[in-house]
């Protein structure tokens, strides 16, 4: 092969050149260009270092030129055909699970575009207060707890003394209290260990509605020495449930202005 007369000299001289694929084309126009290379004692030549790390030199991988670039284009092709192929293999086996169980994956994807955490906003009101129908537990809820915690703090509360009428249906009405409700709040006293309702319908329902994304729905609230009431079995499963923050002893004689109604209004109204 005849060569152009060299117009410009390129000084490598001491500096170490590649002949891998990355720089194939850095070779070929050093090849083809009218360019001299210093150094080598011989002109459009350079000694050069294969990726295996074997010596040759410019002219040589030029004189192999197709054989270099089929062994890198080759690698290259093998890439971009492994993915292709991978590509098709995951459509095929994408395409099998969504035709088998369109139906499942139909109502998956709604139940993941209406999932929302829930919070305080999204109810009615801002607690459920349970307690026994005895005269001294009334009076605690409806009159005591609605100043110190409903009025003093606007806490939204749900009185079942307040709210429902008379004659109606109690377990529909137990169930869509808590619905309703942002926390659940159980005023325990002797009374209350004796009232099926209270301490038996209305405690299962309180410990089936929390859930993992409610863990701190329930707030027990001790009116009496938990010591010297009697065993109650659905509370004690209750208790298990319940983050020790969330229980709270209270005298049935305590005034509405003391600090204790502040910790309960704000264990109504946190939300984590």
């Amino acid at each position: 092969m005849r060569r152009r007369h060299f117009c410009t000299t390129l000084k490598l001289e001491g500096n170490p050149l590649e002949c891998a694929c990355f720089n194939l084309d850095v070779v070929q126009w050093l090849w083809h260009t009218p360019v001299s290379l210093d150094g080598e004692g011989r002109q459009a030549n350079y000694t050069c270092t294969t990726e295996t790390g074997e010596i040759t030199s410019t002219e040589r991988v030029m004189a192999q030129w197709m054989r270099h670039w089929r062994r890198c284009v080759g690698v290259q092709m093998f890439g971009i055909a492994l993915s292709a192929f991978l590509l098709q293999l995951l459509s095929i086996v994408v395409t099998f699970i969504v035709v088998r169980s369109w139906t499942q994956l139909c109502y998956a994807w709604k139940a993941i575009r209406r999932y929302r955490l829930p919070r305080r906003h999204h109810f009615h009101r801002d607690a459920y207060i349970v307690y026994s129908e005895a005269e001294c537990d009334v009076i605690v809820a409806c009159v005591t707890l609605r100043e110190a915690v409903e009025e003093r703090y606007g806490v939204r509360l749900l009185l079942r003394d307040r709210e429902e009428l008379p004659g109606s249906v109690r377990a529909e009405n137990v169930v869509q209290h808590i619905d309703d409700s942002w926390k659940v709040v159980l005023l325990v006293t002797r009374d209350f260990s004796q009232d099926e309702w209270a301490c038996g319908f209305t405690v299962q329902q309180a410990q089936r509605s929390i859930t993992d994304t409610m863990p701190d729905r329930v707030i027990v609230v001790f009116l009496e020495e938990p010591r010297v009431l009697p065993a109650m079995p659905s509370l004690q499963l209750l208790l298990r449930m319940v983050p020790e923050r969330n229980i709270l002893h209270v005298h049935r004689d305590t005034p509405p202005q003391h600090q204790v109604w502040k910790t309960l209004a704000d264990l109504i109204t946190t939300e984590h």
